[in-house]
């Protein structure tokens, strides 16, 4: 096993669970945030050239479900959010936590 350092300067972790099969209707941050929804801000990354340096990962569960949206972490500074919902709150939260990414 070896340490290693992660060359991007912000990663975020964002939940894609979808439980919506569930008969018992647990919530799941999906479909509020869905693998579309990371796909488009990963383009809109590559367009700001911000891609490297910013980097959006999938998971399928932090243990967090909310009925209020998905959920994301922010690696860096240990920020928990939820309520998300679509790709503009995901560009929301990247713009706050990285503002030389500009509008």
């Amino acid at each position: 096993m070896e340490d290693f350092s992660d060359p991007c300067e912000l990663r975020v972790f964002v939940c894609v669970n979808d439980r919506s099969g569930n008969p018992e209707g647990t919530p799941s941050c999906s479909p509020s945030v869905s693998q579309d929804d990371i796909s488009a801000v990963k383009a809109w990354l590559q367009g700001k050239g911000l891609w490297g340096k910013v980097k959006l990962t999938k998971v399928l569960c932090f243990g967090h479900c909310s009925p209020e949206g998905g959920n994301a972490c922010v690696l860096q500074k240990q920020r928990w959010v939820r309520g998300l919902h679509g790709a503009e709150d995901l560009k929301a939260l990247l713009l706050q936590e990285l503002p030389s990414a500009g509008p």
